[in-house]
């Protein structure tokens, strides 16, 4: 990897002595303004180095020599965030290889406000400093960059997304986007539902029209179309892997939805492609034979080969398109809470919390559970998916019933639901089945903790940021006493509130209320140098890791509702007996009964990759329960080994195991036998 400029390297050491002490995303800009005095501002946590453009993906390469550059050397002044509005045509991607990203933003210019919400810093900064929020595993987080933008050597322009005139939006985003992810080429590749919730938080949905069929030929997804763009909901599609080039459509390729109209018969979609060129050369195209004076007349539209905008017949896009992605923009309500999947020996995984609604006024919800993408530093290999998914029950006279639940759990990075709520009281319960906590077999190395360099490894420092997001138990960003004194008791040491707010506090990077991400960074690094690498590693393993780093303890994860009205949601600790409940009532709703013996029902509920077998008694004495599946192939299992027996009450519901595909085969089969004896 090559090195950064001496310029750029000396830009960084100055930075970093002067703002060692400074929680970059929380304290005002206004005060690291006058830490700079009319100096630039170079962010020493995410330098312009070429780690930051390939990370660590050393092996691949652009076509191009990369060299950074501020705006003002590559723009015309006056430069701002935005120039005159807002507008499609201001996004241009590079080479970058995320139109999942671009088109998201082309779909967010029809709702101005929602990109004018992402900028805390909506002017341009002599400074060079901007500050951003995003939402990223479902958490509100600032992200504060420098205005060093990845360039062409031989150009001198941005290599990525192009700046439109002299405005830096886009530039920004795309920058602070990768921030969050570890380098630009973390983002290369994606899916526009996922840009779309960490851009604006608000839930998304993607429909492949291969699994709704029956509303494509009832007429319905037409009128869903219609709805959504009534709505001013955000639409996005993506074309299949393979299509015939010379229609002039890209393959696997994102394009934004700006219109949807029936005019004189004619079902019509207006799409834009975020490279700003590349158009569709068939029928309702920019000049074609269809373009009647009367269709034109009544739409106006404007032909130009050159801005990436056309039209499309409706039938022609559903040949030539594999699936679109809905953004919902006019939810109102919205809370946000932090909950933890904890591994338990008897159930896979138990959410620490569950959450009660109280329904004054019919409303529309959306339910949401996120986990850390697999896309950030270590997470998948350290911290792989668990699978998630969420059930909701309803009382009714003098019994919880099962009211819905999402179709299976998933193992992605979050899990949604959509209802329609009655005036009423309804529990929602997360669950997971919890085999991602069994670490895969296999040789393991023992991470370093530092590099070369004497900084923390990026593998070590993302598991410290995993260690931080667990006890970070109000999603501020922040340590509290009550967070850090937790963490501390973990690791065997005591401490007050006042030690830790005039000893902790003043020894890292921290703010009034607590001690930051860099902060904790900065213990770990102050700890190897006191107690050695041995107790560090030892601190590690008592914050819920192996000694390889993996997470073998509990994950953090975000639950989300957003409504169209307010609701009352409350949240209380979840109880074992509750999460066998939910369990109980999605085999008996959504499972599948695969045996009967002695009064107890065995059934399996499919998931994502994976089985999860759950048994009821309506045996009249208790049954001692076995349930063998020695005989599956490529099965990680979360509770037992394969065979795991179990008592039974009468009228109860048992979690008899979860199975799921093992790390690195992409089929598994089960195979099983059920016992069911007296006690």
């Amino acid at each position: 990897m090559e090195s950064p400029s001496l310029h750029i390297k000396e830009e960084v050491k100055k930075i970093k002595e002067e703002i060692q002490s400074v929680p970059i995303d929380h304290v005002p800009l206004q005060f690291v303004h006058s830490l700079l005095n009319s100096r630039k501002y170079t962010d020493p946590y995410f330098p312009p180095t070429l780690y930051i453009v390939y990370g660590d993906k050393s092996k691949r390469r652009l076509d191009c020599e990369i060299i950074f550059k501020r705006p003002e050397t590559f723009m015309k002044k006056p430069i701002s965030v935005f120039t005159g509005g807002i507008e499609e045509s201001d996004i241009l991607q590079g080479k970058l290889g995320d139109c999942w990203l671009m088109s998201s933003l082309c779909a967010l210019t029809e709702r101005k406000e929602a990109i004018e919400k992402i900028f805390c810093t909506k002017e341009y900064s002599v400074n060079g400093i901007y500050r951003l929020q995003l939402y990223k595993n479902g958490e509100l987080q600032y992200v504060t960059i420098d205005d060093y933008i990845p360039c062409d050597a031989e150009t001198n322009k941005p290599v990525f997304s192009k700046n439109n005139g002299s405005e830096l939006w886009v530039l920004l985003i795309e920058k602070a986007y990768a921030k969050l992810h570890g380098s630009y080429l973390s983002l290369k590749g994606g899916y526009a539902e996922e840009a779309f919730i960490d851009i604006t938080g608000w839930p998304a949905f993607t429909y492949y029209f291969d699994q709704i069929e029956d509303k494509i030929n009832s007429g319905e997804f037409w009128r869903m179309l219609n709805y959504w763009h009534s709505q001013r909901y955000c639409l996005v599609a993506a074309t299949s892997g393979e299509i015939d080039e010379n229609s002039g459509m890209v393959s696997g390729h994102y394009y934004s939805i700006r219109d949807v109209v029936e005019v004189h018969g004619n079902y019509l979609l207006q799409l834009r492609n975020p490279w700003g060129s590349f158009e569709w050369q068939g029928a309702w195209s920019d000049n074609s034979r269809e373009w009647t004076p009367e269709m034109i007349n009544a739409l106006h539209p404007v032909f130009d080969k050159s801005d990436g905008q056309f039209w499309m017949c409706y039938q022609d896009f559903l040949y030539y398109f594999q699936r679109v992605v809905m953004g919902k923009t006019e939810l109102c309500y919205e809370r946000r809470e932090k909950n933890w999947m904890i591994k338990n020996p008897s159930h896979g995984a138990v959410a620490y919390e569950y959450y009660t609604i109280n329904v004054a006024t019919r409303t529309e919800v959306t339910l949401g559970i996120h986990q850390e993408d697999e896309r950030c530093v270590g997470t998948k290999q350290y911290r792989r998916y668990l699978d998630l998914g969420i059930v909701v029950i309803r009382w009714e006279v003098d019994k919880y019933v099962f009211f819905a639940s999402t179709e299976k759990n998933l193992l992605d990075r979050q899990v949604q639901l959509e209802l329609t709520l009655d005036p009423g009281y309804y529990v929602v319960l997360p669950i997971s089945g919890g085999c991602s906590f069994r670490v895969p077999e296999g040789e393991k190395h023992l991470v370093p903790l530092l590099t070369e360099t004497d900084d923390l490894h990026p593998i070590f420092q993302s598991t410290i940021k995993d260690i931080f997001r667990r006890f970070d138990s109000d999603m501020d960003g922040i340590l509290s006493a009550r967070d850090f004194i937790g963490l501390a008791a973990r690791i065997g040491q005591r401490l007050s509130e006042a030690q830790f707010y005039n000893a902790i506090c003043q020894k890292y990077t921290s703010t009034e209320r607590g001690v930051s991400l860099q902060g904790l960074y900065e213990l770990f690094l102050v700890g190897i140098e006191a107690e050695g690498e041995e107790a560090v590693r030892r601190w590690v393993t008592q914050l819920g890791h192996d000694e390889y780093f993996y997470s073998i303890e509990s994950k953090p994860v975000v639950f989300t509702l957003h409504s169209k009205v307010p609701v009352d949601m409350n949240k209380a600790l979840m109880s074992p007996n509750y999460n066998i409940l939910a369990w109980g009532l999605l085999a008996e709703a959504k499972g599948k009964e695969v045996a009967m013996m002695s009064g107890i029902k065995l059934y399996t509920v499919t998931h994502s990759n994976g089985t999860s077998f759950i048994a009821k008694s309506n045996a009249v004495v208790n049954k001692k329960v076995t349930l063998d599946l020695n005989d599956s192939t490529n099965v990680n299992y979360a509770i037992g080994n394969g065979v795991i027996t179990v008592e039974m009450e009468t009228g109860h519901f048992a979690i008899l195991e979860h199975a799921q595909c093992s790390v690195g085969e992409s089929t598994y089969t089960y195979s099983y036998s059920f016992k069911a004896k007296n006690n």
